[in-house]
Formats: C-alpha cells, sequence, structure tokens
C-alpha cells in the first residue's frame, strides 16, 4: 500500500508526524506521493525551538504544491492557525489521508487539502482568503 515514515516532534520521541508516501502508485497521486528533500529538511528545523514555532503562531498559511503535507502538517504543529494544503486533484486522497492521519483537534488549528492547479485562475476560495504566509518545498 505505501511507506509509512516517522517524523519526531519531540527529543523523547514520544510524539511523531507519520506520513504514507505512495511508491507503488496505489493511491493515483504524481510525483507528490513521495517525499522530497525540502519537507524531510524543514520539519525538523521548524519545530526545534520555541523561537522559530513563534515565527509560525497565528498564522494563515496557503502552501503550494504541498505533496504528502508534510511541511504544511509541521507549520500547524509549529502553531499556525489555519494551513491549507493545495495540490493536482489526483494528489489530494493521499494529502487528505496525511492530514487526517496527523490531525490535532485540541491545537485549534485548522488544516485542510484543496486542488490549486498552477496555471489557472486563482479558485475564489484562495483568493478571497487573508494569507499570512505562502509556502512551498520542493516546488
Amino acid at each position: 500500500m505505501g511507506l509509512v515514515h516517522e517524523f519526531p516532534l519531540s527529543d523523547s520521541g514520544d510524539v511523531v508526524v507519520r506520513i504514507l508516501s505512495d511508491v507503488n502508485g496505489s493511491w493515483g497521486g504524481t510525483c507528490g506521493a513521495s517525499l522530497w528533500a525540502a519537507s524531510t529538511a524543514a520539519f525538523p528545523w521548524i519545530i526545534a525551538t520555541e523561537e522559530r514555532r513563534c515565527l509560525f503562531k497565528d498564522c494563515a498559511v496557503l502552501e503550494l504544491g504541498a505533496g504528502l503535507g508534510l511541511f504544511g502538517i509541521a507549520l500547524s504543529k509549529a502553531g499556525a492557525a489555519r494551513a491549507t494544503l493545495t495540490d493536482l486533484p489526483l494528489q489530494l486522497p493521499l494529502l487528505q489521508h496525511n492530514i487526517s492521519s496527523n490531525l490535532d483537534r485540541r491545537s485549534g488549528c485548522t488544516v485542510e487539502a484543496r486542488a490549486l492547479e498552477w496555471g489557472t485562475p486563482l479558485p475564489a476560495w484562495a483568493a478571497s482568503q487573508r494569507w499570512d504566509l505562502i509556502v512551498g518545498a520542493d516546488l
């Protein structure tokens, strides 16, 4: 079915983010069905210190080309108020699975997966929002 990657949120390793990748194509995704280097490098940097997590506290974040969602999930764990992770429609089932698997309803962060295709008109849902950060890893 896929390969599960684990990323610890603390030095004790007792709480982890689990990301399912689609190494054999069973989810029907695109190149976003694999983990890429920038998100795996950014994850520990974002959560490493309180000072870094504060950079994202209460932010509304739009992630472009979220793929498996690791970067956006890291931002949600760092304290973002809202994180909208976008990718091609084919990628959304696996992206939504990873968001749901790591969702902490107590955090107060709203995390959602939305379709966003580059080169097409900006959807109303994206244009009507205020974004503090627009980010992308491995674009």
